[in-house]
């Protein structure tokens, strides 16, 4: 259908924010491996996953080497020879490995709502994290992609920090912009791009019944959908999702759904929003 209808072009404002809440994904992905490193490191297991925080793997690592937990070959033939320390170091050993995680995962929650300072208490730990690994493994190649991980995690994380700030250089908006537009004029009905298949795998972020029509705004791997009694009338394709507006005229009525800034999906028709959602992710 016309444009006219359509508010896809993001503001200034807007792109600053979605690129810090990816900054602040990055830094839950952090936590998240670094957890998985914790566990296999404390279940002796011989693998190791890129992308994690060095100390609480280390810390894991050498309590868990320690305390014998790890099969005899780990420590060679003097093994029946060797005193391991109690288990309960080991368990003090994980939980601050485990606390550690902790931090990075409550500066994921806390940062939000652009709450900037929990982002320079990671970005700090996490420069902690890295001079740590450094200074434990030393410059060497065979931990060339950690150091090349370290260093873009720190400069995810300053750039999203960056852009916070560069978002409170830039003058207000209006409190309350106008989100939905009404239909002014006589329009034609819009035609449909296809048939639905709700048989695929899909995320419904909202639907509602208004006028004898069922409204759905879903996300189809990378396409976001209009569909109207199983029919798509618009779409909106991007792997990274930004602000933007779906639309259908039909029997002289304007339906329109998607994604305003601060994440929130919506729904409505003739002007008047009938579903809201704050979408987490």
């Amino acid at each position: 259908m016309s444009n006219k209808f359509l508010l896809t072009a993001p503001s200034e404002r807007e792109v600053l924010a979605l690129k810090y809440r990816n900054a602040r994904y990055n830094l839950l992905a952090v936590a998240l491996v670094t957890l998985i490193n914790v566990i296999l490191a404390a279940t002796a297991s011989d693998s190791y996953f890129l992308f994690g925080a060095t100390i609480p793997y280390i810390i894991t690592l050498l309590t868990a080497l320690y305390c014998g937990l790890y099969p005899p070959e780990y420590y060679g033939a003097e093994y029946s020879a060797l005193e391991f320390y109690p288990m309960g170091v080991f368990y003090i050993g994980l939980a601050i490995a485990l606390v550690i995680v902790g931090l990075y995962v409550l500066a994921f929650f806390l940062s939000n709502k652009n709450r900037v300072g929990w982002m320079i208490f990671a970005l700090v730990l996490f420069c902690l994290d890295t001079l740590t690994l450094i200074w434990y493994f030393g410059i060497s190649p065979d931990w060339i992609l950690d150091y090349v991980f370290h260093a873009w995690i720190i400069v995810i994380l300053s750039l999203g920090i960056r852009n916070h700030f560069k978002m409170t250089q830039l003058p207000e908006e209006p409190i309350a912009p106008p989100a939905f537009q009404e239909l002014n004029e006589e329009v034609e009905n819009s035609v449909p791009l296809r048939a639905a298949d709700m048989t695929v795998k899909h995320k419904v972020f909202l639907e509602v019944t208004v006028n004898g029509k069922h409204v759905i705004y879903r996300r189809v791997k990378r396409v976001n959908e209009l569909v109207i009694n199983g029919q798509v009338y618009d779409e909106y394709v991007a792997l990274v999702e930004f602000a933007h507006t779906l639309s259908a005229v039909l029997d002289g009525h304007l339906y329109q759904a998607g994604m305003l800034a601060a994440n929130r999906s919506f729904i409505a028709v003739d002007g008047q929003q009938l579903a809201s959602k704050i979408r987490l992710i």
